[in-house]
């Protein structure tokens, strides 16, 4: 269905855009990781509940980043290591 597949493309785009500015907040690599490891962790032990709680506390996690740093015009520079372009072309990638 064309309507369904320009509609995923179209939240692909946006989910690409903010992932991309998420990523440029200070210390957002080092915070992600953290809380990706702690995911990990939980699938690894087949802990299901343990994994849905820890991926909703990390999106919750970076909308209060992101939310905060707009509010105080924080600035979204890319980290100094490269690492934010490198996000970005993984993002584009996977699109």
């Amino acid at each position: 269905n064309a309507v369904l597949s320009d509609l995923i493309s179209v939240i692909r785009s946006q989910l690409a855009r903010s992932l991309t500015r998420a990523l440029r907040l200070p210390n957002a690599l080092p915070l992600s990781y953290k809380e990706h490891t702690v995911i990990l962790d939980a699938i690894e032990r087949h802990d299901a509940e343990g994994a849905r709680k820890a991926m909703h506390d990390h999106l919750e996690a970076v909308l209060v980043r992101y939310a905060n740093a707009i509010q105080t015009g924080e600035s979204v520079k890319a980290e100094q290591n490269g690492s934010a372009r490198i996000a970005r072309k993984r993002i584009r990638a996977a699109s």
